[in-house]
């Protein structure tokens, strides 16, 4: 008995970064995101406070609500783009390689299953999936951005105050990295491909 097969072509959607499963260029970025997300900004509150402009500024009229509020701000703003913008970039220029047929979930070549986040909004909108997702990948950078603000009080190193928050990420990816809680871990909760 012949039974005929259907190839399903790859696409965007399981070749762009954010849904590339069994590549370790996903696995690489996502790791380092937490470092690249704190990179522009993790250390000026603490650089502010050594040098004393903290203060300066504060005598100086502005009050140190508004200070605190517009570097809080900034750092989340440079931290969130720094991680969006190299995926819209490589979604763009994937979509240019890659035909962007409709993700069909009995081929299996898709990362996103039934039991996973978002799988009927990836299988019937695929580009409100992604767009959700850098949504989600935007605030949690944003957030992992302003981790040092916490610890520029605590810590005397500006380069430890710098890597704060992939320290915390790389722990709870250590912590949780089991198949049953990996859900937990920042590192894998930002990745579209859901590898948990």
């Amino acid at each position: 008995m012949y039974l005929e097969t259907v190839r399903h072509p790859l696409n965007v959607f399981n070749r762009w970064i954010g849904g590339w499963p069994g590549s370790a260029f996903p696995s690489m970025y996502f790791f380092l995101l937490p470092l690249l997300a704190t990179l522009p900004h993790g250390s000026t509150l603490y650089s502010d406070r050594k040098t004393g402009y903290s203060s300066l500024v504060v005598l100086r009229g502005l009050s140190s609500k508004r200070f605190y509020a517009a570097k809080y701000i900034a750092t989340f703003l440079s931290g969130a783009v720094i991680a969006i913008v190299p995926l819209l970039l490589d979604f763009y220029l994937t979509s240019l390689v890659f035909p962007q047929a409709m993700p069909e979930p009995s081929s299996g070549m898709y990362p996103i299953f039934a039991y996973s986040m978002w799988s009927d909004i990836f299988f019937s909108s695929p580009y409100l999936y992604v767009a959700m997702y850098l949504a989600v990948d935007f605030v949690a950078a944003g957030v992992i951005a302003c981790i040092p603000f916490m610890f520029s009080h605590l810590l005397s190193n500006r380069a430890l105050v710098t890597c704060s928050g992939f320290f915390l990420c790389s722990i709870a990816a250590y912590l949780f990295g089991s198949s049953d809680t990996a859900y937990l871990s920042p590192i894998d909760f930002m990745r579209p491909d859901q590898p948990f």
